[in-house]
């Protein structure tokens, strides 16, 4: 259960990553060249964040960044006990080392 979980977040956060990927270049090529031939610099951040808020929607950003969180909590966790451990672990080596 917990592997399946990890591969279904790993792929998810994939997934928004490559996804949020494609619409920021789409929002700031395509999206800001319109707007400068149509109405100029007063219409560009407009146009950027309706676009950029289109793109949060299709890419369904609320509905999977839960799982994006908790898989980098997750895996900061991991890193975060496992160097306490190593740390510990060099601590008695050196304690044995120099006293015993």
């Amino acid at each position: 259960m917990c592997m399946c979980m990890y591969v279904i977040c790993k792929y998810v956060c994939i997934y928004l990553y490559v996804c949020m990927y494609v619409c920021t270049y789409v929002c700031m090529h395509g999206f800001m060249q319109a707007c400068m031939y149509v109405c100029m610099y007063a219409c560009m951040q407009p146009c950027m964040y309706a676009c950029m808020y289109v793109c949060i929607y299709i890419c369904n950003m609320y509905e999977y960044m839960y799982a994006c969180v908790v898989y980098i909590l997750h895996v900061a966790y991991l890193l975060l006990v496992h160097y306490i451990y190593i740390y510990i672990y060099i601590y008695i080596c050196v304690y044995i080392y120099l006293y015993v």
